[in-house]
């Protein structure tokens, strides 16, 4: 039986992910693309209750597995219309933007269920002059620019607080390795669906990732010395991702 482990850019994101989400437990959160559900588990231990959202049948029954240990805190479903005219205090998608053909019309869809002074938090790669073999085995359409982000948001009806840049300088020392990885398991990721590929890109079980794999969890093990180091950076370019935080005005 084969572990999966998490990549080191998804162990930075979650802890800037955290940090913007913060401890107010009281907020009713949505997570729009939850994936197996780890972030509903994480925030449910912190007292928040919320509900999530993944379309991948694999990924859902599993976010529904885990969310069911939490059955007064966590709901999953497998469509966005389950929450049709509803609104969250707080609505996340993390990396999920890049994979979706019209993310303008996407965007406003979501923005619809942030309530009146409501928080929006979303994550999406980082500049096109960083687009790599890795994009398009992840599924990625594009990657961001801070400019366009913005636009994208505003135009949502959505007022941006804080762009942050997230990984950097872990991205970068592990950009090669990845891309290596990558080419060597083209004919594999070649024979994936756009979400089987959209999964990999943040988990993987085989041998060419797993020496970075173990080496993001001894990150994690020392999470707040790398994330210490990637806070320091978060007002730069020099990040793999972009984490943006706005609100809908009331």
């Amino acid at each position: 039986m084969t572990t999966q482990l998490h990549t080191p850019m998804y162990l930075l994101r979650r802890h800037m992910v955290l940090h913007a989400i913060g401890h107010d437990a009281s907020e009713r959160f949505l997570e729009i693309g939850c994936g197996r559900g780890d972030l509903l588990v994480q925030l449910a231990h912190r007292g928040f209750e919320g509900v999530g959202v993944e379309i991948s049948p694999e990924a859902f029954a599993t976010a529904a597995t885990a969310a069911a240990e939490f059955p007064r805190q966590l709901r999953v479903f497998d469509r966005l219309d389950a929450v049709a005219g509803q609104t969250f205090d707080l609505v996340m998608a993390f990396e999920v933007l890049e994979h979706v053909p019209d993310d303008r019309a996407t965007l406003m869809q979501w923005a619809r269920h942030v309530a009146p002074g409501g928080r929006f938090l979303l994550s999406v790669p980082a500049h096109m002059r960083k687009w790599t073999r890795a994009d398009e085995f992840g599924g990625h359409l594009r990657r961001y620019e801070r400019a366009q982000l913005e636009e994208l948001l505003q135009g949502a009806g959505l007022a941006i607080d804080d762009v942050w840049t997230y990984g950097f300088p872990l991205s970068s020392l592990t950009r090669r390795a990845r891309n290596l990885a990558y080419r060597r398991r083209a004919a594999d990721m070649a024979m994936r669906t756009p979400t089987e590929r959209t999964l990999a890109s943040s988990f993987d079980s085989t041998r060419a990732f797993r020496g970075a794999a173990l080496a993001a969890r001894a990150l994690d093990v020392a999470g707040r010395v790398g994330h210490a180091v990637q806070l320091a950076f978060r007002n730069t370019e020099l990040g793999e991702g972009f984490l943006v935080a706005a609100h809908r005005p009331t």
